[in-house]
């Protein structure tokens, strides 16, 4: 029997396939997450636990359940990037907009201090008016704003369009590219496709 067991286990497997795990955890260096506590804008700070074997879903106590897991990284121009919605990300850009919201208005352009470009950490990054390398795209940024004006404006897209000072179909496609299925709606908005649906949103802790 392989280390991981039969697909169906009794209680006596499942004790031994949790043991099986620990095993692996010191072989491998194995280290999965079992709980975080996230800061919520206005429910505060909220405890996640990993379900179970499961190893990217978590829940709370009230019963809601999150996606959560870490994203391989590839290389792009010598620099460390991920794949998200079928778009390339630079580390360095999403390190920044987790560490020093509003980065982009002190400079177009990220660069490593110490000269290395794999080193994405947040005390290496700089942010320069100018210089050479490819600035990030503005119509991305407005396209992630277009789909967080959607959210604060309780999913309406005409009038998170206006705020923006974009046509809807430009909003309709930020949500396609960036959160597809994000918006589940109550039946006072219609989907980006025109269809109303009964559930009202939520929105997940993903990298998918």
């Amino acid at each position: 029997m392989g280390i991981f067991g039969p697909k169906t286990l009794d209680r006596r497997g499942q004790k031994w396939h949790f043991r099986a795990l620990m095993k692996l955890k010191k072989l491998t260096g194995y280290d999965p997450i079992s709980a975080l506590k996230a800061h919520f804008l206005h429910r505060g700070e909220v405890e996640l636990r990993r379900c179970g074997l499961i190893p990217d879903l978590f829940a709370t106590r009230d019963g809601q359940i999150y996606v959560l897991r870490r994203l391989n990284q590839g290389m792009s121009d010598g620099q460390p990037t991920v794949k998200h919605h079928k778009s390339t990300l630079t580390v360095r850009h999403l390190v920044l907009d987790a560490y020093r919201a509003g980065w982009e208005l002190e400079g177009e352009l990220v660069k490593p201090r110490n000269g290395d470009k794999k080193d994405a950490s947040l005390d290496n990054l700089e942010v320069l008016q100018k210089g050479k390398g490819r600035p990030r795209s503005p119509t991305m940024i407005r396209q992630i704003l277009a789909v967080e004006l959607v959210l604060i404006n309780g999913g309406n897209i005409e009038e998170a369009a206006e705020e923006l000072g974009e046509p809807p179909l430009f909003v309709e496609k930020a949500i396609q590219q960036w959160a597809p299925g994000l918006i589940a709606n109550t039946n006072t908005y219609p989907t980006p496709k025109g269809k109303h649906q009964s559930s009202p949103i939520d929105i997940g802790i993903t990298d998918d």
